[in-house]
């Protein structure tokens, strides 16, 4: 079955999803973008012993599912609060490539609302 909708996802995003076991879900109904960098942040990450390393090992073990894409002028988006991963998904918005940004930083929320995309 196609899905319909796509979703950028950020890394705390993901890692919230597979903490409470609902990346699968997410993964079977929406076509889940993720970029190059949140990859990376993903990586970092993993290698923490604790519960968030644990998700995200979960999510990278899941990463076939999603697709990968890179950015290359995410810069624009970033602010004191919009970090590289999230500014990346941003841009992937901005250039029409998914219908729908995915997040839970609600720090940057304001941030989003504010930028010029």
């Amino acid at each position: 079955m196609r899905k319909i909708l796509s979703l950028v996802a950020d890394a705390s995003a993901l890692v919230s999803l597979a903490s409470v076991s609902l990346l699968p879900l997410v993964l079977s109904e929406f076509d889940v973008v993720v970029t190059g960098i949140v990859v990376g942040e993903l990586k970092a990450m993993s290698t923490f012993d604790d519960a968030h390393g644990r998700a995200e090992t979960l999510v990278l073990e899941k990463i076939d599912s999603m697709r990968v894409v890179n950015t290359s002028d995410h810069q624009r988006f970033m602010t004191s609060k919009i970090d590289c991963g999230e500014a990346s998904c941003l841009e992937i918005i901005d250039g029409g490539g998914c219908d729908y940004l995915l997040t839970d930083d609600f720090r940057a929320l304001g941030e989003k609302r504010k930028t010029d995309w």
